[in-house]
Parts: C-alpha cells; sequence; structure tokens
C-alpha cells in the first residue's frame, strides 16, 4: 500500500536532456516518456518515483523536466540516520542506477 500524503514530504528535482545536433534531436523520440520513470531510493525503502510538475521544451534542442518524489517521513529519519541514497531511471531505452549519492550533496535534505 502507498503511505498516505499526510506521512509524505516533497523532495524537487530537475533533470535536462540536451540534444546539441541533429542526429540527437531526432534520438529525443527514443526517451518520451523518461520523466515518469525517474527513481530515488533511501536505504532500503521501496523506489519513490517522480511526479512531474513541469515539462519544458527548449526548441527542441533540450527537454527539462521539474520532478517531485514523495518521501516519507521514515524515509527522511533514515537520511537523518545515515541511509544510502540512490537515484535511477528505468526506462526501456535507459536504465541507469547512481552509485550510492555522497553525504555531501544530499546532507541539506535530510
Amino acid at each position: 500500500s502507498s503511505p498516505s500524503s499526510k506521512d509524505t514530504s516533497p523532495l524537487e528535482a530537475k533533470i535536462v536532456i540536451d540534444c546539441l545536433n541533429k542526429s540527437k534531436k531526432e534520438n529525443l523520440d527514443n526517451f518520451k516518456g523518461i520523466e515518469e520513470k525517474v527513481w530515488v531510493q533511501v536505504g532500503e525503502n521501496d523506489r519513490v518515483y517522480a511526479i512531474v510538475q513541469e515539462e519544458k521544451n527548449k526548441g527542441k534542442r533540450s527537454l527539462d523536466f521539474f520532478l517531485l518524489f514523495n518521501l516519507t517521513s521514515l524515509m527522511f529519519k533514515d537520511l537523518q540516520s545515515g541511509a544510502n541514497l540512490f537515484a535511477g531511471i528505468e526506462h526501456p531505452n535507459y536504465n541507469v542506477r547512481t552509485p550510492e549519492i555522497p553525504r555531501s550533496i544530499f546532507e541539506s535534505l535530510a
């Protein structure tokens, strides 16, 4: 079951897919829907997938996505207690998981 909205707090992020040449522009179609496949994971908790807040198309050269992740209070407590933070994308044409995100980057989030 998913946590109630009263038990969550937002974490905001931005991703940019930038295509500077024509062949890369044509590849943008291969990444349709990628913004809905971005996730974060705190420790052993379930992955939290992004909610798209805003999408900007800059002249078909780049796509900017402003994303929201609803983390539970337990996830924030786990971060404060030293749990690892990971992020990734689970898309058919681009599947990646980051190594552990260094504490120095996410300390201000918790």
